[in-house]
């Protein structure tokens, strides 16, 4: 991971911040896994929201990840994701989420 793109994940994280600060329903967490000088690091964060539309939409790492979200029907649990950044890319995946969190596939374009 560059520093350019450390900066991007700083910065994701105060967007992350300013939105647990709201009612939750659903949730992104977002995982970043790098090494830096041979040592292995590891961090993460959540954001807790109650959407407003039918997706959710995180941005990180130059890219757009689309998502869901408990908007679509109801979702007692929420819509409830992970982003994981490494030195790979990002790999999104599902927490825990009903079959109407899935009726708008995940991806990161």
């Amino acid at each position: 991971m560059t520093i350019s793109n450390l900066s991007k994940f700083a910065a994701v994280f105060g967007v992350l911040g300013f939105l647990s600060g709201t009612a939750s329903a659903d949730s992104v967490l977002v995982v970043t896994k790098t090494t830096i000088s041979g040592q292995a690091i590891s961090s993460q964060a959540q954001a807790d929201f109650r959407p407003t539309s039918n997706t959710i939409m995180v941005k990180i790492a130059g890219k757009t990840c689309t998502f869901g979200s408990s908007t679509q029907g109801s979702v007692p649990q929420g819509c409830n994701y992970t982003v994981t950044v490494d030195e790979n890319g990002l790999v999104p995946s599902v927490r825990e989420a009903s079959s109407v969190c899935m009726q708008i596939p995940m991806k990161c374009d």
